[in-house]
């Protein structure tokens, strides 16, 4: 294998910065922004070409609905500076979404969920070159309807077991979840992961599933890295041909009733 040693090495290193710097009674909070610190870390180190990546922050439509306060944001690299700075990301600009925890519990899993599950995937507004064709259009249109934002729970330790896979699927269900924003993966450095998949089926629907992967059985425990790597790389392309109509934002300015006037 090309880079499994290497992948290896990223778990091991993510996991000894985490427990070189976990201490007795560590406040959650700086345990949390440390977490986050090593993750976008490591999507700085490996896809800096390819993304603006930011610590913190709101995901924004350009009607004025905005998401939780979400760890990690991927944006294309071609987003304008003025939207990192204020630390709100419009869903046109975004394409990976990370939720850090230092311990997952289902309890925790949850509270993850509900944080993609706040971002507002509608009501975006894009330009397409119109050489691309109707049938190119429509095709990339619904690629993104369907997979953005890549979305990721990631954990230092904590559990992580088969049995969630139906309880995850039981609540993303009952709380009317938009498939496009249910977890794409959901790891536990060097315990385990759950990942999503789409499917086609012959009728046209997506089929998804959840499989678990037991690190303690399947030992390549660096591969869920490999997983955000190659999921965040194919969306990074998208931002060439799906262009942010950011005038839908700077308009709402003109719109609001001026009280000098």
């Amino acid at each position: 294998m090309f880079f499994k040693n290497y992948f290896l090495g990223v778990a091991d290193i993510l996991q000894a910065k985490f427990l070189g710097h976990e201490r007795e009674n560590q406040h959650s909070g700086d345990k949390g922004e440390l977490s986050e610190n090593f993750v976008q870390e490591f999507l700085t180190d490996s896809l800096a070409d390819n993304f603006k990546i930011f610590r913190g922050g709101q995901i924004i439509n350009s009607s004025g609905k905005s998401s939780k306060q979400l760890d990690i944001v991927l944006c294309g690299k071609r987003t304008i500076k003025i939207f990192g700075d204020k630390g709100i990301y419009p869903i046109e600009s975004v394409a990976g979404v990370f939720s850090i925890t230092a311990n997952l519990s289902f309890s925790k899993l949850k509270d993850c969920m509900k944080e993609f599950h706040s971002i507002p995937k509608y009501g975006y507004h894009f330009s397409i070159e119109k050489f691309y064709g109707e049938t190119f259009v429509k095709q990339t249109m619904n690629t993104y309807k369907l997979l953005f934002p890549f979305t990721c729970v990631f954990a230092f330790k904590g559990d992580i077991n088969e049995r969630w896979v139906e309880e995850i699927l039981g609540f993303l269900t009952k709380n009317k979840i938009d498939p496009a924003l249910w977890p794409d993966l959901i790891v536990v450095n060097k315990k385990g992961m759950i990942e999503l998949s789409r499917t086609k089926t012959e009728s046209g629907t997506i089929d998804l599933r959840y499989q678990f992967v037991d690190f303690t059985d399947y030992t390549n425990y660096g591969i869920c890295f490999t997983k955000i790597l190659f999921h965040l790389y194919n969306l990074s392309h998208e931002e060439f041909i799906l262009k942010p109509q950011y005038e839908q934002y700077f308009n709402k300015d003109l719109e609001e009733k001026n009280d000098d006037l």
